[in-house]
This record gives structure tokens, C-alpha cells and sequence, in this order.
């Protein structure tokens, strides 16, 4: 069985989502990015308040090491779902950088295109 998806590197995240690109799109690129810890959920229900008010993220399902830029993604994706709470979590993230907002863009578009179409699984060419 071949596993697309598998973040053991950044060349095979960027396999998967160049994959889903449009053909002739700008490749995207991770391995110049730090890999940060993301919650890639972040929504009122899975926010436990504790006595002393600090929050508590639960659900870590989706959760693990990427590019900071996928935490922006997923709550770009989700925006509009839980009123502004998405837009008001962004304004309280440090500011992409150029990099990034280009990245975002590619992201969300990859992730797009992951939901509409079915990409047979390929392995990354790890010739190099």
C-alpha cells in the first residue's frame, strides 16, 4: 500500500499538495520553513476554559508539525463557521510572512482540489 500523505519530510508534504495543483501553478516548497506545533481545529468547541481562564485546546486529532502557515489555512477554510471566531483568532497570530502568504494561497488551493477530485496515490520521487 502506498501512503501519500506521509509528513515524514517536507519533500513528501510538498509532493502531496503540488500534486494538487493545477498544472503550470507555481510549485509550493516547505523545506525552507520552520515546522511548528498546530492544532489545525481551532474552534469554540474544542476550547476548554479552565477555572483560573486559560484556555485548554482539546482534540488533537488533526494536530502535529507543519508549516505555521496550515494553522492560518485551516481557519481560512473554517471561516464564517463559528461567527467571526476564526477572523478574531487570526488577528491574533503573528503576521504571515511574504513567503507565507503566498503559501497560503497554494495551500488552500491544493486543499480545495483534494475535496473535489480523487488523486490516486503516488509515491515522491526520492531520486536525490
Amino acid at each position: 500500500m502506498v501512503m501519500e500523505f506521509d509528513l515524514t519530510s517536507p519533500r513528501r508534504l510538498e509532493h502531496w499538495f503540488c500534486r494538487r495543483l493545477p498544472a503550470g501553478s507555481d510549485p509550493i516548497s516547505f523545506s525552507h520553513c520552520d515546522f511548528v506545533m498546530c492544532h489545525l481545529d481551532v474552534a469554540p468547541r474544542n476550547i476548554v476554559w479552565m477555572d483560573d481562564d486559560i484556555p485548554c485546546f482539546v482534540d488533537w486529532a488533526s494536530g502535529g508539525y507543519y508549516p505555521r502557515v496550515f494553522e492560518w489555512c485551516t481557519l481560512e477554510v473554517m471561516r464564517g463557521r463559528d461567527g467571526e471566531f476564526q477572523e478574531k483568532v487570526q488577528k491574533m497570530l503573528e503576521p504571515l510572512t511574504e513567503w507565507e502568504m503566498d503559501a497560503r494561497r497554494l495551500v488552500v488551493k491544493a486543499w480545495g482540489n483534494s475535496v473535489r477530485y480523487h488523486y490516486p496515490p503516488t509515491p515522491p520521487d526520492t531520486s536525490d
